[in-house]
């Protein structure tokens, strides 16, 4: 899936990941009840999920190529913490609550992700100047 949106650059390719996750996340309380249904359901998830960490890092490494390696640290860093946030938070749902809650709150996460992504989407950041040290952003809103 993510081969035919990368023409559209890393924030189109972002969101057509982000779709069938958070997708297969709200779906999947309904299609685990038959083991077919559940195999499929998390094979979508999985195959979304995974495309989306090199497009991710991409486009974050776009914004400072002089200083990738420290970006891409700082990335994994953010998704260690997240992972084990999401770890905690899974836990006291699944203690309180049920796995269903688990798969629709994780699917709200996802749909939160979509809308910051669609929102960043519309906007275009160039550097300002020359040189490609200067690191003095400015943010331009497409005409329409």
């Amino acid at each position: 899936m993510a081969i035919a949106w990368i023409g559209g650059g890393s924030n189109r390719t972002l969101i057509g990941g982000l779709i069938p996750l958070a997708a297969a996340l709200l779906l999947l309380p309904w299609t685990a009840t038959t083991p077919l249904g559940a195999a499929l359901t998390l094979i979508v998830r999985g195959m979304a999920g995974w495309a989306l960490l090199p497009v991710q890092q991409h486009r974050i490494v776009s914004f400072a190529p002089d200083s990738a390696g420290i970006i891409l640290s700082l990335n994994s860093s953010a998704i260690y913490l997240g992972i084990s946030a999401g770890s905690a938070l899974g836990s006291l749902l699944i203690q309180n609550t049920s796995l269903s809650v688990l798969c629709w709150v994780a699917a709200a996460w996802e749909a939160g992700v979509l809308v910051l992504v669609s929102a960043h989407a519309r906007r275009r950041i160039e550097p300002k100047g020359e040189s490609s040290h200067e690191r003095d952003w400015i943010v331009q809103l497409p005409a329409d």
